[in-house]
């Protein structure tokens, strides 16, 4: 492959995963680690990309070590999103349209293919898809991010004397990534010397962005702005704050979505969230039905429709949420404040007069823990029901944790068959490890040692086994035991076998976690035990979460399920670590 067809290579992959290792990109492009190396020098260089430790990530944001992407299964179909492609195949043999974000770049083909082949028209929301002409309905990010940036900067030379030191929680999600930007931008139009202190792509829990951010403030007090590319991410720096102490009058969170009623009482509770970049689902919802019906009529659409967006604060959140017995979305605000992209019939009047309506829409969710896709589910299904056309929404996230779960319990059984009589095990505190505990409780003859006290319900009742329990600082979130006292009393005690959780692993970073409370645990672990032993599902392959527990080369054996990335595989081989397959029962 020539330099610059290489170059080109190097910056697809980066856009599409955000980050991507040394020897992904080697793999990927047929060049040695070494020419990898020196083309992302040059790259760094020219200011093209960044280079970070093991890899190379996007200039900006910065990526921390969680930003790490997922490895692809064999035939490119991310293994990650195989229950997405499930719900795919679920709704384009039922449904007249469907109306879904831009998922996964396979998976997207995936879509796309069995949608042409159907005649199905597809709505794409939030984010467009490669290789389609499908309409999207999306805010307009950037702008929707400046605007917040420069309502921040106002704030900033109000409270703060102008001095702004900002966290920036993101993804590495196209939309994520423009968000990020557009606050920046915003925010250094008026303050030119805004200082972007530390940008963190977090996982899109509420849990891992609270400790993420709870760190973050420990090692940079100098931080005065949070912006979170959406609810969550900002309302878990909000936790974070809280419970760090931070004076309400000293740092500043904002949030771009403000996607349900969570996010809306934190800003009327008057909290460090002070303002909001509104997306409004009661409008983004209705806009979506009404382009598919136009799509199923086959009638013209523009490529995007760009739904509205306003800056909330508690001054004016009642314009458009009114709270209290009448609580709601006010659409006479809506319609005579904002510019709608396309007629919408929020009474269903002209429904009856139409012809060729559709009789059924699908909805594939992405993240239903998320309230933005819970809301715009509802808004959907709500109007579209006023129109008397059917709905359905597939959840693919919750469909992929039954799936992942499944998965965790086949790898559990297998790890269960490598205790021997006699044999004495340590199980961290990770969710796999209580699968493992539940394997294990009905042998005899076992000792198991942990610091996880849902291991320990599990198996404080079986009499056949002696249970040690480390003692140490109960944590309030989470299930382990920590703290130096569960550090001393390992050093006193030898196991034949270490049963570990993660949620990273890379040839590059190695063994991480999320959690760095509990990083120095897992280590006394790794001491006490002859073998090491690492339980993980396919989600964590080629994942670099803040916390490093060990290099790779320390693990003995790994059970996982059948997905492993070839890269990963081979480079574990090569270090001589045992794979166990777990067998996926149908």
């Amino acid at each position: 492959m020539a330099v610059n067809e290489r170059t080109l290579q190097i910056l697809a992959i980066l856009a599409r995963k955000g980050f991507a290792s040394v020897r992904e990109l080697s793999e990927a492009c047929g060049v040695s680690v070494m020419t990898i190396r020196r083309d992302l020098k040059q790259l760094d260089q020219a200011g093209r990309l960044r280079r970070t430790y093991g890899g190379a990530s996007l200039p900006e944001p910065l990526v921390a070590p969680a930003a790490a992407g997922r490895g692809e299964a064999a035939g490119g179909l991310s293994a990650a999103n195989s229950v997405a492609a499930t719900s795919v195949a679920i709704l384009a043999g039922r449904v007249d349209v469907i109306i879904t974000p831009s998922v996964d770049p396979p998976v997207d083909r995936l879509l796309i293919d069995q949608a042409r082949r159907a005649g199905i028209p597809i709505i794409a929301e939030s984010t467009p898809f490669d290789g389609s002409h499908a309409p999207v309905v999306a805010v307009d990010n950037f702008a929707g991010a400046a605007e917040l940036g420069r309502w921040a900067a106002r704030f900033a030379l109000e409270h703060f004397a102008g001095r702004a030191a900002v966290l920036d929680l993101t993804s590495p999600l196209v939309h994520a990534q423009e968000r990020s930007r557009g606050f920046l931008s915003g925010l250094r139009e008026t303050l030119p010397e805004a200082q972007l202190v530390l940008s963190l792509h977090v996982e899109a829990t509420e849990q891992t962005t609270y400790q993420l951010a709870l760190a973050a403030l420990g090692v940079h007090p100098e931080i005065n702005i949070v912006f979170g590319v959406n609810d969550i991410r900002a309302l878990g720096a909000l936790r974070a704050c809280e419970e760090r102490g931070v004076p309400r009058d000293a740092l500043l969170v904002v949030a771009f979505g403000l996607e349900g009623e969570t996010s809306r009482q934190a800003l009327r509770r008057e909290s460090h969230l002070r303002a909001g970049l509104a997306m409004f689902p009661e409008i983004v919802g209705p806009t979506c039905i009404e382009a598919a019906v136009a799509a199923y009529r086959r009638e013209p659409l523009p490529v995007q429709l760009i739904t509205p967006h306003a800056v909330l604060t508690s001054a004016n959140l009642s314009d458009f949420y009114t709270a209290g017995a009448n609580a709601g979305f006010n659409w006479q605000t809506a319609q005579a404040k904002l510019a709608l992209p396309l007629p919408c019939d929020f009474n269903g009047q002209t429904a009856r007069i139409r012809s060729r309506l559709p009789q059924r829409l699908g909805f594939i969710i992405p993240f239903g823990e998320h309230e933005w896709y819970r809301n715009l589910a509802a808004c959907m299904e709500a109007y579209a029901g006023r129109l008397g056309i059917e709905f359905e929404a597939v959840d693919a996230a919750l469909l992929r944790q039954e799936s992942i779960a499944a998965l965790q319990g086949q790898i559990a059984r297998t790890a269960a068959n490598l205790v021997q009589p006699g044999e004495v095990v340590i199980l961290d505190s990770s969710p796999i490890n209580t699968l493992l505990a539940e394997e294990l409780a009905a042998q005899q003859g076992i000792t198991v040692i942990t610091n996880s006290r849902a291991a320990y319900e599990v198996l404080r009742k079986s009499a056949g086994l002696t249970l040690v329990l480390t003692g140490g600082v109960v944590q309030q979130t989470g299930d382990a035991l920590i703290g130096r006292t569960a550090e001393v009393a390992l050093r006193e005690l030898r196991a034949d076998k270490l049963f570990l959780g993660a949620t990273g692993i890379s040839l590059g970073f190695g063994l991480s976690c999320s959690n760095l409370n509990e990083v120095p645990i897992k280590q006394a672990m790794l001491q006490a035990a002859r073998e090491i032993i690492l339980l993980v599902d396919h989600t964590r392959f080629d994942q670099e979460d803040i916390g490093q527990i060990a290099p790779i080369a320390t693990l003995q054996r790994l059970v996982t399920d059948n997905t492993l990335p070839s890269g990963l595989w081979l480079g574990l081989s090569e270090l001589g670590i045992r794979i166990d397959f777990a067998t996926v029962e149908p």
